[in-house]
């Protein structure tokens, strides 16, 4: 159940040369997407999309997702990557032919991306994913496999989700537990008896869902700075900006990743692709044209169908919209890790996206008062 057209697209899109961080606002869908490398890992292996399409019946939905690949696994961002284009070519599937409920559709689609994934490395790599699907009238059902997170923010409140899947995550322990406890019972590529955690949100009509990595999340441990830096942020450019460089800031030990999405989903007048899917993530947009009766025996990159656009990385302001570098003739980087059944493409043109200049660290525009 996958249109390999889209996810050989998007899996070669995310596997494109980015900088080191970036964030992103996605104004149609009251959002915002950061990844930031962090101080310690050399590469990032966390990635983090949302897409909008429109389903059999023309009805606008829009999904954020965000996957973590395993470390100590082999190839862990081409395994995120490929997680979360199997699943959004899922996704997009099961919207034009199945009459499913929204919750069969999400897990199904987690079950596509785990397949996809084993397929590939044969429970040798793997990926967390976790992922939210809006749709108008309809509560959002969200879908997990992993210890990525889900949070829901309404009002003053900031509820978790999702339960991690590990033992402390199970046994709802937290503070210093053995290492042991923190390992990964279950996730995306591990093969047969996944079983993914589906569920929705009936208890708030409006509010904020932030999706992120254990890289962002693990600021919630012993501290209120986490519900803090979410509850005083204006909007979630703000928030998923602030997330990251606080992340950062406190020793960066891994990749944070976040996706932040606000509803009740508001759809479109007029769907800017037609009958495909725009995708955002946090270093640019790309627009992709659903054929169905493409072979699938022919590249993505001898289809230039999709407009992709990419902005400098780490030149985000809170408040205005990123502006965008155009390229007419889109290049699509080939995978930097392991690939199955591709012949090796050429080798791309430099990438057009601005370096990340160094510079001083920024000032966090929020102040926490001291107890008493």
């Amino acid at each position: 159940m996958e249109n390999s057209f889209i996810q050989r697209k998007l899996y070669n899109w995310l596997r494109r040369e980015t900088g080191s961080s970036g964030v992103r606002k996605v104004a149609s869908l009251q959002g915002a997407i950061a990844s930031e490398i962090g101080n310690v890992r050399s590469d990032n292996q966390d990635k983090a999309i949302a897409f909008k399409g429109i389903d059999a019946q023309g009805r606008d939905y829009a999904v954020a997702v965000v996957a973590d690949g395993i470390g100590g696994m082999n190839d862990g961002a081409a395994c995120a990557a490929l997680a979360i284009a199997s699943f959004t070519s899922a996704i997009c599937e099961l919207s034009q032919v199945d009459i499913s409920s929204p919750t069969a559709r999400m897990k199904q689609a987690a079950n596509s991306a785990n397949e996809a994934v084993y397929r590939d490395y044969l429970g040798r790599g793997g990926s967390t994913l976790v992922a939210v699907l809006f749709s108008s009238g309809m509560p959002p059902i969200w879908v997990s496999a992993g210890d990525s997170r889900i949070y829901l923010h309404s009002g003053k409140s900031l509820k978790l989700l999702t339960t991690d899947d590990t033992i402390a995550g199970q046994l709802n322990k937290s503070g210093t537990l053995p290492a042991e406890h923190s390992k990964i019972l279950q996730f995306v590529g591990m093969g047969k008896d996944l079983e993914p955690h589906v569920g929705d949100v009936r208890e708030a009509h409006e509010g904020q869902l932030i999706l992120t990595t254990d890289g962002v999340h693990y600021l919630e441990k012993g501290s209120e700075w986490f519900q803090s830096i979410i509850q005083n942020a204006p909007d979630a450019g703000a928030t998923a900006k602030r997330l990251v460089e606080v992340a950062k800031w406190c020793g960066g030990p891994d990749n944070a990743t976040l996706a932040c999405v606000g509803f009740p989903f508001q759809p479109s007048e007029r769907h800017a692709v037609g009958d495909g899917i725009q995708i955002w993530d946090a270093f640019g947009e790309l627009d992709i044209q659903l054929q169905p009766n493409l072979s699938s025996n022919r590249r993505p990159s001898d289809n230039a169908l999709d407009q992709h656009s990419s902005k400098a990385p780490d030149a985000v302001d809170d408040d205005v919209e990123p502006q965008l570098i155009e390229e007419n003739e889109p290049e699509l980087f080939p995978p930097t890790g392991k690939t199955t059944g591709e012949t090796t493409p050429k080798k791309p043109r430099k990438s057009r996206a601005k370096k990340p200049m160094d510079k001083d660290t920024p000032k966090l525009d929020i102040e926490f008062s001291k107890k008493e």
